[in-house]
């Protein structure tokens, strides 16, 4: 089986979701009951929906990228390292103006290619441009080897980054503020409460850290974890209180504390890699991208009860 390494929800109905793959994308108009590839890129590492034109989609590989606005039905090239045919880690779009779109680069030997980092388009996608200024560097090694970004929902000019150390711009990437705080050496995810922007969320190789000043202080919270390798942290938009993380080798885990304490959130999952996780904008879906392939929580109305309902068929899967 191949891994899934991201899902995409069409934020107006959550039964279309668009699954990035090693065969390809994949997407879905049925929550997950069938699946059909829709692009010809391998490999793929990242894909987002434009949140106010569901038939928009970037989706990205480790070689290049793509964009549709039909839905899938055709798909152009676009490039999101100005200066190398090569694609992004992630991709992320400005909620409030969906024409800005960011790219967590890849880069290869980046000791001795600078190009890497991050980069931003504001005309959905056509041209992107560096935006690392002041963005943590290692000299050493790793360059600017970016691994994860957030915007702040209810600022989207304030983004948080890691780029061998944490940074915080508010101005959109223009320039970036390193924070001083010691982090560990991966951060596999970011993000920041929508409702208080104060809180922010990291996902890292050493556990779940969680600032409550914007990013300025961090503390390590590992109550009800039994593993530190963290693969992704969402926040429930309908109630912020709620933080899911998921886990290299254990699966989800839950929290209506901000983190203060974790449940296992595993029943029906089978024990495999989860790559990364998405919710709906109501908190009544969600969807887990793992080893395995797609995995879904649907239970119509109420809260999320702890049942994987769906996963993606043989032709994501496999």
């Amino acid at each position: 089986m191949n891994p899934v390494s991201e899902v995409a929800l069409d934020p107006s109905n959550p039964k279309v979701m668009y699954a990035a793959a090693a065969p390809g994308v994949f997407k879905t108009t049925d929550g997950g009951s069938t699946w059909a590839r829709t692009s010809d890129l391998v490999q793929v590492t990242a894909v987002a929906i434009d949140p106010n034109n569901p038939s928009t989609v970037f989706a990205s590989s480790y070689t290049g990228a793509r964009k549709t606005t039909n839905g899938g039905a055709s798909w152009t090239e676009v490039h999101p390292n100005p200066t190398k045919l090569s694609g992004a880690k992630a991709l992320a779009i400005d909620p409030s103006n969906p024409s800005t779109v960011y790219a967590v680069l890849i880069t290869e030997n980046a000791r001795d290619d600078a190009s890497g980092g991050l980069s931003k388009s504001i005309d959905g996608g056509s041209t992107f441009s560096y935006i690392n200024s002041g963005l943590p560097f290692s000299v050493f090694y790793y360059g600017f080897d970016t691994s994860a970004l957030a915007i702040d929902p209810s600022a989207p000019s304030t983004l948080f980054a890691y780029s061998v150390g944490l940074a915080k711009s508010t101005n959109g990437g223009a320039s970036w503020l390193p924070l001083n705080v010691e982090f560990p050496i991966y951060v596999a995810a970011l993000a920041v409460d929508p409702s208080r922007s104060s809180f922010v969320y990291a996902a890292t190789q050493s556990g779940f850290l969680r600032s409550s000043d914007g990013g300025f202080t961090w503390e390590l919270l590992l109550n009800g974890l039994p593993t530190a390798l963290l693969t992704d942290v969402i926040v429930d938009p309908s109630d912020s209180k709620i933080v899911y993380v998921s886990t290299e080798n254990a699966g989800v885990y839950k929290s209506n504390d901000r983190g203060q304490h974790f449940t296992v959130f595993n029943e029906g999952l089978p024990v495999t890699r989860v790559n990364s996780l998405v919710i709906d904008s109501t908190g009544t879906f969600l969807a887990a991208a793992t080893d395995l392939g797609v995995f879904t929580i649907s239970p119509g109305d109420g809260p999320l009860p702890p049942i994987i309902r769906r996963r993606c068929g043989n032709k994501c899967a496999h």
